[in-house]
């Protein structure tokens, strides 16, 4: 996910569209089903070939408005685009609209950039660092890290533009030809550990064959990261501008005429925001926002922690920043930079409001967890121009939650409800599959382990390490942060650890009703098959804890 453009792009994009409003360029009309004419509504010109409306062939007029749109982007595209930093999403994200609600695991901060025009098409080529969140398995091997990382890009595109009339919605499509060349190369160690004894072992002879665990681990970041990144930037960019909430957004992907991203903080009259959008940050992480330029007057901070511990966010120059990470990059042991302190939360939920300090710089805000933190934290986060702070009313039963949506639950409890986290204790699996058989060929025991998934949120939370050769297992294993009844329920899958394909044994659900009646008291889940006629092969045992 990509922020929205700053200050300076947002300026010259809406001087190019009050240009070409004044200019009145021929328009191409969206026909509707019945085959008639949509009566102007909607009005849309490129150099690529229609529109995503559908209209007529594209005309002379048309084309020269996405030429003209190339020509004036081209020169300041670079300008905008070196020294940011594009948010970079987990796995199992959105697309369309609702990946503007999508957490960033991580960034890729732009250094280099090169933008060029040829025969009325851009030529951009972008380069530079970043970090990500990765945790994978794969064949009995687990890599569970931040990760490091060189990427670059180069595409040609073309530019078209489209105007909602009814919802006074300008959209503006810039559109890769031809193939995305993209390449991403992993930074430091990619450290791939066994999650059981034959993969352990397993590990032992590709050593001894010239090569290891974490080589090819290595080789498989870079191969599924380089081929990500092409995906994501063949698929476009798009920017629309909402005249009536005068709001420029920004994303990767092609949206259609006249949507909008969805994002964490929904729109406000007079709030117009640089930042708008959820992240998430693991212990002994960081996130970065910005950079944020100062010369445009005061700026202020909406901050709610949604998942985790604690989170603190401080100011720094984004020159400081840069030193400290080059360090990083070399392999040398070193710190963030200390700058002024502009908030530290803990309490979930609460939405807090805060003025930026006016540093004589460009600034960067850093958002890490607390130095012996165990929880990754998840938060939505907001940064409007604006002058002193002032008072940010609760979320209360209808403020957005964890996973964008809004309102009461399905069994009528408020979106307030308190946070809840969840352990689980142990598990109890039988000592034969359904069918009788025993579990694994050499030993009869299981090896298993637990992913756990929010069903609703349709996102992974976390796998347990695998327990090799047990069928009675207490694991006092806490769950990564804390969970509304809008992340319920939970589905806690177990599987066999094998050499080749992991064996399902069974899956069990806490359900939002088990949730919220549980208290203290431990749970008892039924672990059942998923076949037509479901048999129960054991019991996990879990405990919820209120958040206070």
């Amino acid at each position: 996910m990509l922020e929205r453009p700053s200050n300076t792009t947002r300026l010259f994009i809406l001087t190019i569209l009050l240009g070409l409003a004044a200019c009145g360029p021929s328009p191409t009309h969206q026909t509707d089903d019945d085959g008639q004419g949509s009566g102007g509504d909607t009005t849309t010109t490129g150099s690529g070939g229609t529109g995503t409306s559908g209209g007529d062939a594209t005309t002379s007029d048309d084309t020269d408005v996405g030429t003209l749109l190339v020509d004036v982007v081209t020169p300041r595209l670079c300008g905008s685009l070196r020294g940011s930093f594009v948010g970079l999403p987990g796995e199992g994200g959105h697309s369309g609209p609702q990946a503007g609600l999508d957490p960033s695991a991580g960034r890729w901060w732009i250094r280099e950039c090169t933008a060029t025009e040829h025969d009325g098409r851009l030529d951009l080529s972008i380069s530079g660092t970043g970090w990500t969140w990765v945790d994978r398995e794969s064949m009995g091997f687990q890599v569970r890290q931040y990760l490091r990382f060189d990427a670059s890009a180069r595409f040609t595109a073309t530019m078209e533009m489209a105007y909602d009339r009814p919802n006074r919605i300008i959209t503006i499509w810039m559109r890769p030809q031809g193939p995305v060349e993209a390449t991403v190369t992993p930074r430091g160690m990619v450290e791939a550990h066994a999650t059981g004894v034959l993969s352990g072992m397993l590990g032992g002879l590709l050593e001894l064959g010239g090569s290891s665990p974490n080589d090819q681990a290595r080789a498989q970041v870079a191969e599924e990261g380089s081929a990500r990144l092409r995906d994501r930037f063949g698929a476009g960019f798009t920017v629309t501008y909402a005249m009536a909430q005068e709001q420029m957004d920004f994303m990767v992907g092609a949206l259609e005429r006249g949507q909008l991203p969805e994002r964490p903080f929904p729109a406000e009259a007079g709030a117009v925001w640089s930042v708008n959008q959820r992240l998430a940050v693991w212990p002994g992480g960081l996130d970065v926002l910005g950079p944020i330029d100062g010369n445009r007057g005061a700026h202020v901070l909406d901050f709610q922690l949604e998942e985790g511990e604690s989170a603190t966010i401080d100011a720094v120059c984004a020159s400081d920043f840069e030193v400290f990470y080059d360090h990083v990059l070399q392999g040398v042991a070193a710190s963030p930079p200390t700058g002024t302190r502009v908030l530290e939360i803990t309490q979930l939920g609460r939405q807090e409001r805060v003025g930026l300090p006016a540093l004589s710089c460009p600034m960067l805000l850093l958002v890490t967890t607390r130095p012996n933190a165990t929880m990754a934290l998840r938060a939505r986060t907001r940064i409007c121009e604006g002058s002193a702070p002032t008072a940010v009313a609760g979320t209360g039963a209808t403020g957005t939650t964890g996973t964008g949506t809004t309102g009461t639950t399905g069994t009528g409890t408020a979106s307030s409800a308190r946070p809840m986290r969840v352990r689980i204790a142990g598990m109890a699996v039988a000592t034969a599959s359904a069918t009788g058989s025993r579990w694994d060929m050499i030993g009869s025991e299981p090896d298993p382990y637990v992913i756990v998934v929010s069903v609703p949120g349709a996102r992974e939370i976390e796998r347990t390490a695998v327990v090799a050769d047990q069928h009675e297992i207490n694991l006092d294993h806490w769950l990564p942060g804390a969970y509304h009844v809008e992340d319920l329920p939970l589905r806690f899958s177990v599987y066999d650890d094998d050499v080749g394909a992991d064996e399902l044994i069974g899956v069990a659900e806490l359900t939002r009703e088990q949730a919220l009646a549980a208290g203290t008291t431990e749970q008892r889940l039924e672990i059942r098959t998923t076949g037509d006629v479901p048999q129960t092969l054991g019991i996990l045992r879990v405990t919820i804890q209120p958040v206070l």
